[in-house]
């Protein structure tokens, strides 16, 4: 304990061990863990789950077992669990030994100093507690450092992560063979684009360049391309209006989604080629070896093939779902991974083949989920989640780990992140959701209400003194009203799922905006009752609302 003068009080002298004159042989491990009275160097004492493994072998120990303690105070303090643990004092002792801890818990300003306050071999370790206090006093805002992995584990690409980035950025985790070094670099996005709400970077099967939709001056979302043995990044001509990009195996091909129309382009140089006619609208494609494109048209999944033609139905939404989006071969070429989109916020992550077979739902959560090295890699609530896949009997064999913090997703529930076929992770993410503030003519802040979050889609009301807007907390998304005058807030939809689009009558009193209840609606507020009223959506739910121009009518 520190006192506010600054000295150090220790409270449990059982725990303390006076040094002898003279050293003694180390004794058996076998001694209890918790014996609280003991002198002689090469007694085992203190609690096991805070013992460095020199002190859990019973050997000599000097302050840089007080080092490792503090480490293991500090890690359980940031990730809420202990730093080793088991069942018995003896599974503790093996972990302490043996094991390393969760490192992808550890938040990454202190990854470093806990690193080298574990580490098992005390001359590695820091020499003095005081070293830790100055890590403490002023932490690494970003934390490099390398370490050696074994390709067979899944973690090689994630090892290594850093805190969050600019709002446009890439960070990319580059996987490494045994007895290479994991390495960590960010691609900054020039500052002549802006990402669109499509915005998915996708790397190459190579893991050499990547392909992400962003807006330049003309407004337009084109794709771009990045080699990471350039400098800049590169547009790619004829693919204006395209969205939601994905590789052939080859590396050689990009397809993409532009004017309800499918179509691939050749990184050669050749213009691009349409493949097949869109239903209603790409949601994310993947490509096999065979030549088959699998993509999301509107409800389900269809195929194609790389040379155009006939498309064939390959899933169809069932009763509670809305949609089958991001589509993921798996290594047979046959089975894929996609997720489904329901009606009432339940969205799933299944398991499909092209010839049909009934999915398997593997777990719920909205996000795409890409299969590599014997895990699945998806997003849930911010975080990037690895869980064991076994992909010849299709089925989960192992419990989620949160590798990756801070992944954005935006307002259809794409969390940007890639994964190459030898092990390069690429992810985007945002700097902390975003603040609603009102400006003046010449730009300056104004005073008042402000409210900050996943907000998207503001619509201001005619007489500009409320808004509503869309909010995201997690997988649901609601309408929020801000009322300007009074400086409050209101929640105005409860739906269990995915609100949005909202627009203002012309008069002001009511709100309209889009629902995925009952397979897609149009409900309207009325502001003055609060009453709600839903109509069934029509044109099979393909409805953009917007308020209609001219004189004013009682028409949105």
């Amino acid at each position: 304990m520190v006192t506010p003068e600054g000295r150090v009080k220790i409270l449990d002298f059982g725990l303390a061990k006076a040094f002898a004159d003279e050293e003694v042989e180390p004794v058996p491990s076998s001694l209890s863990p918790t014996l609280t009275k003991g002198t002689a160097l090469g007694a085992v004492l203190g609690t096991a789950s805070y013992m460095s493994p020199e002190q859990a072998r019973g050997k000599a120990v000097d302050k840089r077992t007080d080092v490792w303690a503090f480490g293991c105070c500090v890690y359980e303090s940031v990730t809420g669990r202990k730093t080793f643990d088991g069942e018995t004092v003896t599974d503790i002792l093996a972990a302490v030994v043996k094991t390393e801890p969760d490192w992808a818990a550890v938040p990454t300003t202190l990854r470093r100093l806990l690193r080298r306050c574990l580490a098992k071999d005390p001359r590695r370790r820091l020499k003095d507690i005081a070293d830790a206090r100055l890590e403490l006093e002023e932490p690494e805002e970003t934390v490099v450092e390398p370490v050696l992995v074994r390709r067979s584990s899944l973690l090689p690409w994630i090892l290594a992560t850093a805190s969050l980035m600019a709002a446009t950025g890439l960070l990319v985790s580059r996987g490494a063979r045994e007895d290479e070094r994991v390495h960590r670099f960010q691609i900054a996005v020039p500052d002549f684009l802006r990402p669109d709400y499509s915005w998915s970077p996708d790397l190459s099967p190579d893991g050499e360049r990547i392909v992400f939709t962003a807006i330049d001056e003309s407004g337009r979302p084109t794709l771009w391309l990045r080699s990471f043995d350039a400098l800049e990044v590169q547009k790619l001509p004829g693919t204006e209006g395209a969205q939601f990009p994905f590789w052939s195996p080859d590396s050689r091909r990009v397809g993409f989604f532009a004017e309800s129309e499918l179509r691939i382009v050749d990184l050669t140089g050749a213009p691009p080629r349409k493949l097949c006619d869109l239903v209603r609208f790409g949601r994310g494609g993947t490509w096999n070896d065979d030549g088959v494109i699998l993509f999301s048209d509107g409800s389900g999944l269809t195929r194609v093939a790389e040379t155009g033609g006939r498309t064939e139905t390959v899933t169809e939404v069932d009763a509670a779902q809305r949609f089958h989006r991001w589509p993921a071969f798996l290594p047979d070429g046959e089975h894929f991974l996609f997720t489904a989109w329901s009606d009432v916020g339940e969205h799933s992550i299944l398991v499909g083949s092209l010839s049909g077979e009934e999915p398997v739902h593997l777990l719920n959560a909205y996000s795409r989920v890409v299969y590599s090295d014997s895990h699945i890699l998806y997003a849930r609530n911010d975080a990037l989640m690895a869980q064991p896949f076994d992909a010849g009997a299709l089925e989960l064999s192992g419990d989620p780990v949160s590798v990756v913090d801070g992944v954005a997703s935006n307002e259809i529930g794409l969390a940007p992140f890639s994964l190459s076929a030898n092990g390069v992770l690429a992810y985007g993410t945002l700097s902390g959701g975003r603040r609603l503030v009102r400006l003046d003519k010449v730009g300056k802040e104004l005073k008042g209400h402000e409210l900050e979050g996943a907000l998207n889609q503001v619509r201001l009301s005619p007489d500009g003194k409320n808004a509503a807007l869309q909010t995201v907390d997690r997988e649901l998304a609601d309408i929020w009203l801000l009322d300007r005058t009074r400086g409050v807030s209101e929640r105005l939809s409860f739906d269990p799922g995915w609100d949005s689009s909202p627009v203002w009558s012309p008069d002001g009193r009511r709100i309209a905006y889009r629902t995925e209840r009952g397979g897609g609606s149009i409900a309207v507020i009325d502001l003055d009752a609060r009453e709600t009223d839903v109509t069934k959506m029509l044109l099979g739910g393909r409805v953009r609302l917007g308020r209609q121009t001219g004189p004013p009518t009682d028409a949105f």
